[in-house]
Formats: structure tokens, sequence, C-alpha cells
């Protein structure tokens, strides 16, 4: 059977939102070193959205094509909260209590959908000054996160004929937990610094697109998305930073890397599936100003991510980029500057002909006016090689996607720049 699916359509959108909100504290001393703090929030959101369609031959209104949407949303929450200071300690332990309600409706005299939900948040924030000026801060926070309004909508959105969005009514509230551990120390005397952390994540209730193939109510091929929860998700993440100071006010070194591992769960084709990514980056760089007149900042990092699947569904090929960075400038005569930046990227992993190793280099040059140099003519060349390509890997539900841009960068500007004012 032949079916003809041409046809000219005319499409009027008209979308609106209006929000508010309001807080309250009331703060009560306990004694010298303690409180308690009482917050009450309130939030309204109402969302409209039209989209009306039109044969463009003949004028008629489309209505399995068109969408009227009107939904509010409203949030109520009490927090109660006890913070206790002291000089080297201090905490604060809270509980708050949030209800959410919602309504709407997605068709034109169509019924209306409501949904009320109430939960209970903890948090907790801890602080510690060791000696020598070093720093210890533990947090965990429980948030939650309501489904949308099209996520609970149990009527079939048909505005694109090829794609139905079909919600679920018996959605339940996504609870995040997020907390973390954190370090700062510092030796005053050798100015050195580090800085660390350690995080994690966890996700019950998530809310998840089920996306699958099915078939309309003409027999055609469609695909077709609703919405479950899902739990067990998390990740845990780690990041550092080191710098220690090779000459004082002349040369140093800056070492820093973050590590994540996360698990996330999924549907395709209405089975659940899981997939793990390993992601790390690592960073050198220096920072060198042997005088006044100059400036050199030289930096390398690599970077690696791994996607392992519970199925063989996709392929792991992982990714990795290793990047060369320099800049910096040179004055001469006092009022005239050099500017340079080069960067140059080594990508390995992307899709078949994208693993390209693009080198971009910008180069300036600039006269300053007037005692205060407060008139500046730059003349700038930007992406001297026309090399500007940048690549991305995005994963969804059932699509692995590498993307190659290529932004036309490269031009020549001749600027000039006068600050005007008094600064002391």
């Amino acid at each position: 059977m032949q079916r003809d699916s041409l046809q000219s359509q005319q499409i009027y959108s008209d979308n609106n939102s209006l929000g508010a909100a309001f807080k309250l504290t009331y703060t009560e001393p306990l004694g010298k070193k303690s409180k308690l703090d009482l917050t009450l929030n309130q939030s309204f959101n109402q969302n409209h959205s039209d989209r009306s369609v039109y044969d463009a031959f003949d004028d008629s209104f489309i209505d399995s094509l068109s969408n009227f949407t009107r939904y509010n949303f409203l949030e109520s929450s009490m927090e109660v909260s006890y913070r206790y200071q002291e000089k080297k300690f201090n905490y604060n332990v809270g509980l708050s209590g949030i209800n959410s309600h919602m309504k709407g409706r997605l068709e034109r005299g169509g019924k209306e959908n409501k949904r009320t939900s109430f939960n209970i948040a903890p948090n907790i924030n801890a602080q510690w000054t060791l000696p020598n000026n070093q720093q210890l801060r533990f947090q965990y926070v429980w948030r939650t996160s309501e489904p949308s309004f099209p996520q609970l909508n149990p009527v079939p959105d048909r505005t694109n004929p090829q794609h139905v969005i079909i919600g679920n009514p018996n959605l339940r509230t996504q609870l995040n937990h997020v907390g973390g551990l954190m370090y700062f120390g510092m030796a005053p005397k050798k100015e050195i610094s580090l800085r660390g952390g350690l995080s994690f994540r966890y996700y019950q209730d998530r809310v998840a697109a089920n996306t699958f193939i099915s078939y309309d109510p003409k027999g055609l091929l469609v695909q077709e998305t609703r919405y479950e929860n899902i739990s067990g998700d998390y990740g845990l993440t780690s990041d550092y930073s080191l710098m220690i100071p090779l000459v004082k006010n002349k040369y140093s070194m800056d070492i820093s890397g973050n590590y994540s591992w996360n698990r996330s769960s999924f549907f395709s084709e209405q089975m659940k599936q899981s997939s793990n990514t390993l992601n790390f980056e690592q960073s050198l760089s220096f920072l060198v100003m042997p005088a006044d007149w100059i400036y050199f900042y030289p930096s390398i990092s690599y970077s690696y991510e791994k996607n392992r699947y519970d199925s063989a569904l996709y392929s792991n090929e992982p990714i990795s980029n290793l990047t060369l960075k320099a800049m910096g400038n040179i004055r001469f005569f006092q009022t005239l500057v050099f500017n340079g930046s080069f960067n140059q990227n080594f990508n390995k992993g992307y899709g078949v002909g994208m693993n390209e190793s693009p080198t971009t280099i910008n180069l300036s040059i600039e006269n300053q006016f007037f005692k205060d140099r407060s008139g500046v003519l730059r003349l700038s060349v930007n992406d001297l090689l026309d090399q500007n390509i940048s690549l991305n890997r995005s994963i969804s539900t059932n699509s692995i996607i590498d993307r190659r841009e290529n932004t036309i960068g490269r031009y020549l500007l001749l600027s000039y720049s006068q600050r005007i004012g008094k600064f002391k």
C-alpha cells in the first residue's frame, strides 16, 4: 500500500511563562555557639504553550498536529536547621518538608491532570579547621526533583506524527543523594597549596525515557516514547590541584586532575540497559615570568573516556585527547605588546575520518597610547591556519553520535579601544 505523506504546513507558536517565589527565614539563638533556623519557601510557576498547525493550501486547522498546553506548578517547603559554630569546628544539620502540586492539560477542553507529592529531605554540612591553615569539609544533601508535565501527561502528544510521546501519571519523585569530602591545605612559607575532593551521587527513581518502534492507528511504523522510573544510578568523582612555586614571583608549576566513574541505566527498545563510563583528565602547566616585560604560560593535558555497556549493543571504542597549549606576551618599548597563543590537539577513537589533529594559532600586536595607557590600537589575526575544528561525542538511549564542527574562525581585525575614567 502506498501513502502520500507530503504536506505543506503553517505553524504558529505562542509560549509564555510566569513565576514567583517567596522566602522567609527566622533565626533563634540558643546559646553563644548555636542557633536554630526556620525557613519557609514558596514558589509558583505558570506555563502556557500553544502550537497551531494549518494546511498551507486550504488554511484548514490540523488538530492532530496542534497542541494546547496549560500547567501550573506550586511548591511549598519548610526547613528546620540547627547551626553550631566555634573557632575550629562548625556544622549545620537540617530537615526539609517539601510539598509539590502540579495540574495541567494538553488539549483544549481536555481532562485536567493533577499530581500532589510530599517528601522529606535532610542535609548535613560540617567544616573543620586543622593546624597549618588546613581545612576539611563534609557535605551531604538530599534533593528532590519532580517529573515535568509532559512526562506525567497520559494524553498522547502527536504533534510530530513520527514520534509520539505518552507520559506516565504514576511516576514517582526523583531523589538525588549528593555528598562529598573536600580538603584544602597551604604551606605559607613555601607558598605550596593543595586542594582535593571526593564526591558521590546516587539517583533513586530517576525518570528515564523508554523509546521504541511501534505502529500508529494507520499501521505505520513510528517512534514512541514513554517514561519510567529507574533506581541504582550513581557516580563517583575525585579531583585535585597542586600549585608549587619554583622561583618566587617568577616561575610556578600547577598539576591538576579529575577522575570519575558513572553508572547509568536507560531503555533501548523496551529493554533496560546499563552503561559504565570512566573519565579522567590530567594536566600540567607552568607560569614563566622572568621579567616584567615577558609572560609565558605553556601547558599539556590528556583526557580519556571509556564507555562499557552490559550488552553488546554499542561500540566500546574509547576516545582520548592530548592537548598542547601555550600563550604569552612580550612588551617592547613600554607601549608595544606582542600577544600569541598556540593550541595543538591530537584526537583518537572517534568515527572514521574524524580523528583529526587541528592546530590553532592566534596572534596580535598592539600599541598603547597616553600616559595611563588608556588607548589601545590593536591588529589581530584569529585562527591563522584556518583549523578551528572541534570534536565531541554524545550518547543517548539508542545512539552514539560523533560530531565534527569546523567553525569559520579565521579573520583579521583592526580595532581601537579607549578607556574613559580615572581609577585609583
